[in-house]
């Protein structure tokens, strides 16, 4: 089965330091997800880590676990996540139909 997201190898990394910093219990995982109430049909992608409910879809993805809510999947196909860290900008990014850059 193919991952509906992919995560930079960058976004993996400060993923890993996330987990391990703050100390985040086993049991929970990456969830990945779209808020759509910000009007004007945009979606706002969510990021953060909880426990997995039945609604999950639960996909392994280079060694994190991740929940991808079954009904949000069809927005979040094809996703990558990415984390910046340039001069005053740092945080991750959600790129659409992005190729996976190197680093």
């Amino acid at each position: 089965m193919l991952d509906p997201i992919n995560i930079t190898p960058r976004a993996l990394k400060q993923i890993q330091a996330i987990l391990e910093s703050k100390e985040i219990d086993e049991n929970y995982a990456l969830r990945v997800g779209v808020n759509s109430g910000s009007g004007c049909g945009a979606m706002n992608y969510l990021l953060g880590f909880d426990e997995q409910n039945e609604e999950d879809k639960v996909y392994d993805i280079e060694g994190v676990k991740v929940l991808i809510e079954k009904k949000q999947t069809m927005f979040i196909i094809g996703m990558t996540i990415d984390f910046v860290d340039e001069g005053e900008q740092s945080g991750f990014t959600f790129i659409k139909n992005a190729k996976q850059p190197a680093g």
